[in-house]
This record gives structure tokens, C-alpha cells and sequence, in this order.
């Protein structure tokens, strides 16, 4: 009795340092860079601090060899939205997410941001914007981090980083994390990608584990989408309405990425993607989604994606389906 108290004690008190580790303090964190609609001349920028912190900005310049490229700093206020996903999970905290979506870039240039505010500010990042004009275009993907994030999956994406250094974005196709609407789950995930999450643009989808109902459980008719998640990434707000950066389309000069949220909402989003391909001008198109047309696993089959998306794919003859 006197060991499984003292373990239980243990435990305890190792799981309070896991939370404090995954907290939110003064400084900018969880920094990412999301693709937008057109990213030859925008880019979309997060990041997240303490719920203290009410007010947040972007610097922004051409990056230079020196240190003078700061003289031609842009400051682009950020928009704040408060999260208290101690509503979703036990283990939760409140957290002041910010936002910068930034437009009127030139296209092919690299630049240098930094985020935070007048006392804490993060290090200067760099990105570079897309070509205007066709030009051959590299990916990472990957899909399912989800368990092991910090353990394991830090080694996919940071060997997947030296790999392609120059790669022009990251898909990340769903099951980011484990509990949708668990911070430690999603510190991992953002620890794990370090400064690649703020260099690389990202474009994810979520899957069905970033759905969850606010006890916890994966399974119910209640699920809702990851509390963190429209706070803390900046996609395009160009799908259907109710599915804003979670169903949505990027444009590259000859390629077209469309992601879908096969969690929900399947029928309407079939008609959505219907008729953006049959406007669409690209010669290359990319969609990706988290669950499969075809499945091996028992259990695991989607009949509704399969019999209202399948048809529109083959139609329009996509290039490439991303799914897991």
C-alpha cells in the first residue's frame, strides 16, 4: 500500500512537470507558417504565449546577409484569439493564440519575420515566397504523427527536412496528434518540427483524432474539431462555409492543392470541390484528406467518401490523392 501510494505520488508529480513544460510563458511559441490562397505574394504566420499577453505583431523584412535588413522591417499587428482548452481537457491551460495574415509580398524572395511583442519577441525566421511563374515545385508529406510525436516522429520530419531543405511546402495529412484538444499532445508535435514549422509553409488537414468530444472520448455523435486548431494555424478561409481551414485550396502558378476534411460534411464538401475543378486552369492537382478512398483494415471503410468523392477524382483526373 505504502509503494502504490508513493508511485501514485510519483506520478503525479511527473505529470505536473509534463504540463508546465507544455504551458504557454511570455515568449512566443508554437510558431508556424501556413500556406495561403496565392503564396507567391502572402503567407499566413501563428504563433501562441501566455493569456496574459492581449497584444502581438509580426516584423517583417527582405532577408539580407547582415544585420542591417532590420532597418526595412514591416510591423504587422496580430490578431489575438484566447483559448482556454481547459474546457476540452483536464489538463488544460488558457493561451493567447495570434495571428498574421500578410499580403503584398514579392514572389521568389526570401524573408526574414520575427513575432511577439514590445518586452518578448522570437527569433528572426526565414521563408521564402513561391514563384509567380511555372517553375518545378518539391513537397514533404507526411500523416499520422500522432503517437510517439516527440520520442519518434522528430526523427520523420527532421530527417524528411534535410532531405528537401528547399521544399516549397509540408502536408501533413491528419492525425497531427493523439487528443485533438490535448496542448501536451500538440507541444510535441510542435517541439518535434522545431524551426521547421516556421520556415516551411504548412498544409494540413485534420483527421479523426483532431475531432474529439470535450471529455476526451474519440467516439461520439459530439465530436468537435481540435479547440487549438483554428487558432493555431492560418489556412485559407476559401471552402465551404462552417469548414474555414479545414477544407480549402492553395494556388501555385501550374498547380492546384485542395484539402478536405473527410471527418464531416463529405456531401457538401462533393459539390464544393465539383465545382472548384471545373473552374480550375492548372495543369497539376493535388488533393489531399486523412481517411482513404480504400481501406485494408476491417472497420475502416468509408463508403461515403468513396462513393461521392471517388467519382469526382476520377473525373477530373487528379494527379495525386494524399490520404492515410
Amino acid at each position: 500500500s505504502l509503494q502504490f501510494n508513493a508511485a501514485q505520488e510519483t506520478q503525479k508529480q511527473l505529470d505536473q512537470i509534463i504540463r508546465e513544460w507544455a504551458a504557454p510563458d511570455e515568449f512566443p511559441d508554437h510558431v508556424i507558417l501556413s500556406a495561403t490562397e496565392d503564396p507567391s505574394n502572402s503567407i499566413g504566420v501563428n504563433w501562441r504565449t501566455h493569456a496574459n499577453n492581449t497584444v502581438g505583431y509580426l516584423e517583417i523584412a527582405p532577408a539580407g546577409p547582415g544585420p542591417d535588413f532590420r532597418n526595412n522591417a514591416k510591423t504587422y499587428p496580430a490578431v489575438r484569439n484566447l483559448v482556454n482548452s481547459s474546457e476540452a481537457s483536464k489538463d488544460g491551460f488558457k493561451s493567447s493564440f495570434f495571428e498574421v495574415q500578410i499580403e503584398g509580398l514579392t514572389p521568389n524572395t526570401k524573408y526574414a519575420y520575427r513575432v511577439g511583442n514590445d518586452n518578448f519577441k522570437s527569433e528572426w525566421h526565414h521563408f521564402k515566397t513561391a514563384n509567380n511563374q511555372p517553375t518545378p515545385i518539391s513537397f514533404l508529406y507526411v500523416g499520422d504523427a500522432q503517437n510517439y510525436i516527440l520520442e519518434l516522429w522528430s526523427r520523420v520530419i527532421r530527417n524528411a527536412y534535410k532531405t528537401a531543405p528547399d521544399a516549397d511546402f509540408f502536408i501533413h495529412a491528419g492525425d497531427l496528434v493523439d487528443k485533438g484538444h490535448e496542448d501536451i499532445d500538440w507541444n510535441e508535435w510542435f517541439a518535434a518540427g522545431s524551426f521547421i514549422h516556421s520556415e516551411i509553409p504548412a498544409i494540413a488537414v485534420p483527421g479523426n483524432h483532431e475531432y474529439r468530444y470535450l471529455d476526451g472520448s474519440v467516439y461520439s455523435q459530439d465530436e468537435v474539431l481540435s479547440v487549438q486548431w483554428n487558432a493555431q494555424f492560418g489556412f485559407p478561409k476559401n471552402g465551404p462555409k462552417g469548414l474555414e481551414k479545414t477544407c480549402y485550396y492553395i494556388d501555385y502558378p501550374d498547380l492546384k492543392i485542395i484539402a478536405l476534411n473527410s471527418n464531416v460534411a463529405i456531401k457538401r464538401q462533393a459539390k464544393w470541390l465539383r465545382e472548384i475543378l471545373k473552374s480550375n486552369d492548372k495543369k497539376w492537382i493535388v488533393v489531399t484528406y486523412h481517411h482513404p478512398v480504400f481501406s485494408a483494415s476491417t472497420g475502416r471503410d468509408n463508403p461515403e467518401i468513396r462513393s461521392l468523392w471517388q467519382p469526382i477524382f476520377e473525373e477530373y483526373n487528379i494527379d495525386i490523392k494524399n490520404s492515410l
